[in-house]
Parts: C-alpha cells; sequence; structure tokens
C-alpha cells in the first residue's frame, strides 16, 4: 500500500508516540481464582468482538504475562492473527501472543483500534514478522509504523462515522452468516435423514408390503462368510489389498494410504468366491457399513461379511433394505458386546428379509436412485448459493478494509 496521504492540518507520527506498552507480570494469589483470560481465539478477525469467552480458573491458565485494564487496546502479534484487535470493557490478563497497548492523551481509544485493523499496519508489520514456525511482529517495528493524526474532535468524528458504516457491515454479514448456518443445518439434517427417509417411504411402508415374501437372508442367497481370522503377511507397493469392515464407506470400498497391501500369492490363497452380486456388510466394531463388490482385488478380515445374492434377490435392494429400520433393529437385537460389538454369522443368516417380485424390486430401487439424484442436485444447488454468500461476506470484508483506509486519508471528515 502506498505511503498515506493526509490532510493538511494532520499530524503524521509514529505509533510508538501515541502509546505505551503494558508489560505487566501477573502472578495468581490463588489457583482456584477465576479470572478473565484472553487469548487470541477469542478475538474475532475482522470485527475485534469476542468470541468463546468465560472466566477461566487461574490454575488453568499456562500462558499469560500481561495485565490490562478499560484503557487498553489489544494487539495480536502472531503473524496469523495480525488484525485481532480487541477494545476490553472489563480487566484481565492476557497471553503472552497479544500485546497490551495503553493510548496517550493525543489520542483516542477507538481511534487507534480502528487503525490497528487497517491495511495501513497490516501490510508493513507483516512483511517483518521473524520465526518460522510461529512468525510474531516486532512491537518495536509495530512502533515505527506512521499513523494519521488530527485533532481529537476530528477522530471522534472518524470514529462516530466508522461505528455506523461497521455496525451496518456487520448486521449485514451476521444476517448472511445466519442464512449459512440455517442452510447447513437444513441440508446435513437431511443428509444424515435423507436415505432413512426414502427407506422408510419405498421399502417400510410401501402399500403392498403386507403381500411380500418374507424368508431368511441365507434362502436368499448362494453363500454368505467373512474374512480370513488371521494376519496376512503385508508388503509395500502392491496392486492387492487387505480389507476390513472399516474399509466399507458408502456402498464402494475405501482403499486409502494406511490400507495394508498384500502380494499376489497371499491374494491368490485366501481370496474368496466374490461376484456383481455380492454385498459386503462390516459385522465387528461398527456394525452395518456397507459397500457393493466391484471385482477390487481384496482379501476380506474377520470384520467384513460377504452376501452373494442368488436370482431372487437384487444387490442394490438388500444394500437398500440393510439399511432399513426393521433390519438395524434386528442387528442391534443380535449384536453381542464384550470388548466391541459383534454380529455373528448366524444372525446374519436368519434375517429376516421381505421382498417383493424382482420386477418390483428393481422398480423400487429407481425410485429410490432418482431420489438420491433430486437430493444431489438440491445439495449443488445449495453450495452455489453458499458460494454466492460467501463471495458477499468477502465484498463485505473487503469494504470495511476500504472505509478504514478511507477514513485515515482523511475520505470521511466531511
Amino acid at each position: 500500500m502506498s505511503e498515506i496521504q493526509i490532510l493538511k492540518d494532520w499530524e503524521l507520527k509514529n505509533l510508538e508516540d501515541v502509546f505505551k506498552i503494558i508489560n505487566d507480570q501477573w502472578k495468581p494469589i490463588s489457583s482456584k481464582t477465576k479470572i478473565n483470560y484472553l487469548g487470541l481465539e477469542n478475538i474475532e478477525s475482522d470485527s475485534g468482538k469476542l468470541v468463546k469467552f468465560q472466566p477461566t480458573i487461574s490454575s488453568e491458565i499456562k500462558s499469560a504475562k500481561n495485565r490490562y485494564s478499560r484503557e487498553d487496546v489489544l494487539y495480536g502479534k502472531l503473524r496469523p492473527y495480525l488484525n485481532k484487535v480487541y477494545l476490553p470493557d472489563f480487566e484481565g490478563i492476557c497471553s503472552t501472543d497479544i500485546v497490551v497497548l495503553r493510548p496517550r492523551e493525543n489520542i483516542l481509544r477507538k481511534y487507534l483500534g480502528y487503525f490497528l485493523r487497517s491495511q495501513f499496519v497490516l501490510n508493513p508489520i507483516s512483511k517483518k514478522t521473524y520465526g518460522t514456525k510461529m512468525p510474531r511482529a516486532k512491537i518495536q517495528d509495530l512502533g515505527l509504523i506512521k499513523i494519521p493524526l488530527p485533532g481529537k474532535e476530528i477522530q471522534k468524528k472518524i470514529v462516530q462515522k466508522l461505528d455506523y458504516i461497521f455496525t451496518q457491515l456487520e448486521e449485514k454479514k451476521n444476517a448472511i452468516f445466519s442464512l449459512i448456518k440455517n442452510n447447513n443445518s437444513r441440508i446435513e439434517f437431511f443428509e444424515k435423514n435423507w436415505m432413512a427417509f426414502i427407506i422408510s417411504k419405498e421399502i417400510e411402508n410401501h402399500p403392498h408390503r403386507k403381500e411380500w415374501e418374507v424368508h431368511e437372508l441365507k434362502d436368499l442367497t448362494n453363500d454368505i462368510g467373512d474374512g480370513m481370522h488371521s494376519t496376512p503377511n503385508y508388503v509395500q507397493n502392491s496392486d492387492f489389498y487387505f480389507i476390513n469392515g472399516n474399509n466399507l464407506k458408502n456402498g464402494s470400498i475405501a482403499i486409502t494410504e494406511k490400507t495394508k497391501m498384500i502380494d499376489k500369492a497371499e491374494y491368490q490363497k485366501y481370496k474368496l468366491e466374490l461376484n456383481e452380486k455380492t454385498v459386503l456388510l462390516s459385522i465387528n466394531g461398527t456394525i452395518g457399513n456397507l459397500a457393493f463388490y466391484r471385482n477390487e482385488k481384496v482379501i476380506l478380515g474377520k470384520s467384513a461379511c460377504y452376501i452373494n445374492c442368488n436370482n431372487r434377490l437384487d444387490p442394490e435392494f438388500l444394500f437398500y433394505l440393510l439399511q432399513s429400520t426393521l433390519i438395524k433393529n434386528y442387528f442391534r437385537k443380535e449384536q453381542t458386546h464384550t470388548s466391541i460389538y459383534n454380529l455373528s454369522l448366524k444372525s446374519i443368516r436368519k434375517t429376516p428379509i421381505m421382498f417383493p417380485s424382482l420386477p418390483e424390486q428393481k422398480k423400487i430401487i429407481q425410485r429410490i436412485k432418482n431420489a438420491e439424484e433430486k437430493f444431489k442436485n438440491q445439495k449443488t444447488q445449495f453450495q452455489n448459493i453458499k458460494n454466492n454468500y460467501e463471495n458477499i461476506i468477502n465484498y463485505v470484508i473487503h469494504t470495511q478494509s476500504s472505509i478504514l483506509n478511507a477514513a485515515f486519508s482523511g475520505k470521511l471528515v466531511n
């Protein structure tokens, strides 16, 4: 940013001429004393307001040095928080990452507070931080930054105008935050519950459900089993993987950097007869994770169960059915619990399955997929709206910065 342009009757002074640094050592009287302790996390960056604050028991405070009062301005000297400025209306102590500045008689506290949040301070001080892991500003460098200084009456007028403008902008920003929060809550609720709602509508409360056949799962499958109960030999850099129940996520087998690899010989030794009609189910630890088998080169551990559907049961219909409240309640009743939850293969084979004819299964599958697609489109629309809101917030923040620049160039005086 270019050098500050000021009006002819203003002074241009070093910041060190308008404040003094308060550096009191603090010693708690009692370890059980509750005290007002501020850390950088308690101060909002762009508004200078207090968040997440409550008095702290002194014995819990690990980093405190500075005592502050109602006369002071608190300034964050840690690099990510150089624009964090707070004007306290109560006494207390603060983190060593905060500098306590006490305005001298020639400057109003609010005028100093607004200036410290401006780009006239942030830009030059950001270039002079020291340290690598957690860069900090030197207070000496802060003190050498130039501040435009009109008389106190002009300072008061500027502060009044900034108070009014920033209040309006803050209300606008808070209204947008509220919209985002409400829509976030709504989308999160739907994301967690929409599948249960659709399955309830299309399967559990299907108008012809009472006419459906009911069989044990073993009668509708060619095979049900689990993976190996021993530990395979692991290798590095292989195309073959050993998976467990925690790899089954949202209908797919999730291979991550933490997934163990095996060689081809180990794969050939322990691989199971899985096919396109196989549904995988977690049965140990977390019960009920599901995935389709899509010809992945994997062997299963004991916490993953495979279910090979026969020609009477569509695997996609089974996938949705296993997420229904009826099946979940049955699993909950059947599972055992010692150190972790476990669902036996016997219980899985005896799972009561209600199912319509195969053509009706496919119709239900398609209706659920259509609902899923509609939900995804709605979610995309919401994300676009959210992005627009965030652009508006960024514009508001940019406007705040521009207004501060104008204020300290004398453009808000008239």
